[in-house]
């Protein structure tokens, strides 16, 4: 009998498909052409940092490459938020042509010790014509360097029947810092 751990083969029922860490702080970045037959379920992990205070992190959707604006976005955001004082508060936010990450109990704090934020996000079929792109999201992050802290959940809707080819993430005004870290992995 074998004394040491045996490993089967590895799976490629979730695989890693893109990463992007920036070098230098910049406004916008964009995950595109990485969504194939391949897989119908993708995952997205964002651990990201703003370069100055005060701003919210938004993404939109790209087609063929193009970003698509317009008012064709919906979503909510809701969660919690705890204080140092130990005031708790229940918040909710929803939005109506943007599709936020952060936002709805402030803005992303200080960009150095308590700034960035933690997104998961689950992306469900974005090749699919027939019906309109969803997306569900959980988060946390500091709000305006206050020492309290965001934790919260979401869904995007994006009310149009295209095929989406990625995502682009953009901030409220100002840059994502350099560091900061976009994954995006498929599922089958």
């Amino acid at each position: 009998g074998a004394t040491a751990p045996e490993y089967g083969n590895v799976s490629s029922d979730f695989v890693k498909l893109h990463e992007t860490t920036l070098g230098s702080d910049t406004t916008t970045v964009s995950i595109d052409g990485h969504f194939t037959s391949d897989y119908k379920h993708y995952l997205l992990q964002l651990d990201i940092v703003p370069a100055q205070d005060g701003i919210n992190f938004y993404m939109r959707y790209n087609v063929g490459g193009t970003v698509q604006t317009g008012n064709y976005y919906r979503g909510t955001l809701t969660g919690s938020e705890r204080y140092s004082s130990g005031q708790n508060y229940g918040t909710q936010g929803s939005q109506w042509y943007e599709a936020y990450i952060t936002g709805h109990s402030g803005t992303q704090g200080n960009n150095d010790a308590y700034g960035g934020a933690n997104v998961t996000q689950w992306l469900y079929d974005p090749l699919d014509t027939t019906r309109y792109t969803f997306m569900n999201q959980v988060h946390v992050y500091n709000n305006n360097a206050n020492n309290n802290i965001i934790q919260g959940f979401g869904g995007h809707c994006w009310q149009q029947a295209s095929a989406v080819s990625g995502i682009t993430y953009y901030t409220s005004n100002g840059d994502f810092k350099t560091g900061s870290n976009f994954n995006l992995y498929g599922l089958k």
